[in-house]
């Protein structure tokens, strides 16, 4: 009587794995999504100083929370948004610095600063340069990325 309740519950394992696919498919699919990163989007575009800080303060409040290495962050500065990342020395220059060797990607629009008479020598070290800043962010939110503009 044990034998077959044991050959009945190896059976039903097996019907249960034909049916659901094996253990280590369903590890698989499950370390991928435990493994994946959130992809967060912050959007710059006015030059007041407090609505920079108020996205600085957004992205390291991000960050605390959901833990850096499961959160991607680009900051998209474009429109006058673009003075925020001038290389002169100041608090918010150190925070976009400091976020930038964390491992956000500071972008900035060159539509932008052509139409601010800035060059890239102006901006802070670590500041990537997009095409159009409109244009990267769309894309990014087409690749499935969160968008935020505090």
């Amino acid at each position: 009587m044990i034998e077959s309740v044991k050959l009945a519950h190896a059976s039903n394992h097996k019907e249960n794995d034909k049916r659901n696919g094996t253990n280590e498919e369903f590890l698989t699919v499950w370390k991928e999504t435990a493994m994946k990163k959130y992809k967060v989007l912050f959007h710059l575009d006015e030059a007041a100083k407090t609505r920079a800080e108020l996205v600085l303060n957004n992205i390291d409040n991000l960050i605390a929370d959901l833990g850096q290495e499961n959160v991607d962050v680009e900051l998209v500065a474009n429109s006058e948004g673009v003075t925020a990342l001038l290389r002169v020395p100041s608090r918010l220059a150190s925070r976009v610095e400091k976020l930038a060797l964390d491992g956000v990607r500071i972008t900035a629009c060159a539509n932008s600063l052509r139409q601010l008479g800035l060059t890239k020598d102006s901006l802070l070290e670590r500041v990537e340069i997009v095409p159009a800043g409109v244009a990267e962010l769309v894309r990014k939110q087409a690749d499935g990325w969160v968008y935020i503009r505090p």
